[in-house]
């Protein structure tokens, strides 16, 4: 939601949506604000420590996406598995995380992200979520030209004439 005690009207972009899996808990996301357990930003994550985090992007076109993940609670271990269309899973890491918060950045080739979950932390928020098509500028290939052959023997003979003009100016002076 925006235009709360949470986050301003406009500051949230569209095309995702944050819930919490409930494991133990009851599913409820929780908002941290600035300076509450130290966290320096609005960060958001589920409201139980053991419940995990899902991050849905329901309109089809994400290939890339970036996050800080934080843990101000202390030190854990956060599994990040990412799927694809029909629920396909396009690959899975894991993350140490703890109260300082760690980039995680994930591009997917040849598909698109529809979800992506964060299991097994214990109290792991979300901030500064970014996300959406990779658009990669293509870089011209810079030819560095190479000396031909006429042109290194052109080079040899000039520094071949100033060797042999400075062997007579040496033996001239002698």
């Amino acid at each position: 939601m925006t235009n709360d005690a949470c986050y301003s009207s406009g500051a949230l972009i569209p095309g995702f949506s944050i819930d919490a899996i409930p494991v133990s808990g009851i599913g409820q996301m929780a908002v941290l604000t600035p300076t509450f357990l130290g966290v320096t930003s609005v960060a958001v994550g589920p409201n139980y420590f053991d419940d995990d985090t899902s991050i849905t992007f329901p309109g089809g076109s994400v290939d890339t996406a970036g996050m800080l993940i934080l843990s101000p609670t202390g030190a854990t271990v956060v599994d990040i598995e990412i799927f694809g269309p029909g629920d396909v899973s396009l690959g899975t890491t894991s993350l140490n995380i703890d109260p300082t918060p760690i980039f995680f950045g994930v591009q997917a080739l040849n598909s698109s992200i529809t979800r992506i979950e964060l299991t097994n932390g214990s109290g792991e928020l979300i901030d500064n979520l970014d996300f959406g098509q990779c658009v990669e500028e293509e870089i011209a290939a810079t030819t560095i030209p190479s000396v031909s052959e006429w042109g290194l023997v052109a080079t040899a003979a000039v520094l071949g004439f100033i060797g042999m003009l400075a062997v007579y100016r040496r033996r001239a002076v002698s």
